[in-house]
Formats: C-alpha cells, structure tokens, sequence
C-alpha cells in the first residue's frame, strides 16, 4: 500500500539518506529532503562530578532490539568488561522493565533504574553511554541525547545508525564484544580519550543535529516546494 501511494503526497522527508534510496528504488519520484531527528542543544550541560568507572544504558524496554540488547550487554560484553577492569560498575536505566529481564541484571549485579525522570539529570554523572544494538531501524535519539551532553557514546555501528560520526574521533564503534569490550576499558582508564571523544560529540551534535538548525532547513524546503509550485 505504501509503495503505491508514495507519489500521492507533495514531498518525501525521510531521516536518512538510506531510507531516501529505499524510496527511490521504490519508485517514489516527488521532491524529496533528508531530515535527521534532531536534539535540542540550548540548555548548557549539567553540571556533575563524573565516574569514571561507571557507564549505562538506556532505553524503553518495550522494545524489542533493547531488550535484545541489554541481555547481550549482560551475557556477553559486561563479563569480559569486568575482567578487563573490575572497578567498572553498568547502569541500565529504562521503561517498561519485564520482571525476567529486571531480575536477570540485579543476578548480574548491573543497577537498575527504571522510569527515569529526567534523563539528562540522571546521565551527568556517568563516564560514557553504551549503545550496543544488533536490530532495529531509524536514528537513536538516546545516543544523540548522550552526545549532546559530551558523553563519548560506545556502539555498534547500527547502534549509531543514521548518524555521521567517526570512529575514534567523536564516537567509539565496535561489532564484536571484545572490541567494544576495550572500548569500554579504555574509556574508563583514558581521561583524555573520553573529554576529546565527548567534546567533539557534542560539538557535532550541535552542527549537525541541532533542532532548532534542521527546523530552519525544513522550512526552507516547504519554502522551496511552495515556489516551485506556484
């Protein structure tokens, strides 16, 4: 049904650039414009004494890929973390929390928090943001949230997909557990690592994916398409 009516509307605004030759190759021929989601980057970082041995993970367990997500961080990539570095200390935080999954990571000993409030209060303190997904679709709004704040954000590449980052510039990607596992270890150990790796987040974050900033583009393009057509 979608395909056969991707050319009733004026104009195509997908968020990725993948998703854009998707409807191409479906045969969608209107204007078209890449919108990422965006952040709102205004209000200043919270202020907070980081831990460098702690970092989380978060998002609504409602959903499948997190929920596939957190049993792997559980299973597979937090034991070879602690063996690297025993200090390190990983928060889940989330809702929607199933009671097997829930009791699955208190067994594991990772701190739960469930129905977080504010996010941005609750993320201040933490070293990094992990974001180790393996399905799902779209942009993460979490890891552009983390970023926003300088928080260096370790992931799999479908973790941050969507979103233009480098590797070891303004973000640190793995795809396999010993990979992000020393991601992980190094983050924590490396104070320089984490501040260049945050700062440069945020710094493209705010270029980038500033929602204020692609608000204005979108306008833009409403702009243009009303012109074209008169």
């Amino acid at each position: 049904w979608e395909t056969a009516h991707l050319d009733d509307c004026d104009a195509l605004v997908p968020i990725a650039e993948e998703d854009e030759r998707d409807f191409r190759s479906l045969g969608a021929s209107k204007p078209s414009f890449v919108l990422p989601c965006g952040v709102d980057t205004s209000e200043p970082v919270p202020a907070a004494e980081i831990d460098r041995n702690r970092v989380y993970f978060i998002g609504s367990m409602l959903y499948r890929p997190n929920q596939e997500a957190v049993r792997w961080l559980a299973d597979e990539l937090w034991p070879r973390v602690i063996a690297i570095e025993p200090r390190a200390r990983l928060t889940v935080a989330g809702s929607g929390f199933p009671d097997a999954l829930r009791a699955h990571l208190v067994s594991q000993e990772i701190e739960v928090a469930a129905d977080v409030p504010d996010v941005r209060a609750f993320s201040a303190p933490f070293r990094a943001m992990l974001a180790p997904l393996f399905s799902g679709s779209g942009m993460r709004i979490k890891v552009l949230e983390a970023m926003a704040l300088g928080k260096p954000v370790i992931a799999t590449p479908l973790g941050a997909g969507g979103i233009d980052v480098t590797s070891g510039e303004n973000i640190l990607l793995a795809d396999d557990v010993n990979g992000l596992a020393r991601h992980v270890a190094q983050c924590m150990d490396d104070d320089a690592l984490a501040e260049r790796i945050g700062l440069a987040a945020r710094a493209l974050v705010v270029e980038r994916y500033d929602a204020g900033r692609l608000a204005l583009q979108l306008l833009e393009f409403y702009e243009r398409l009303l012109r074209n057509a008169s």
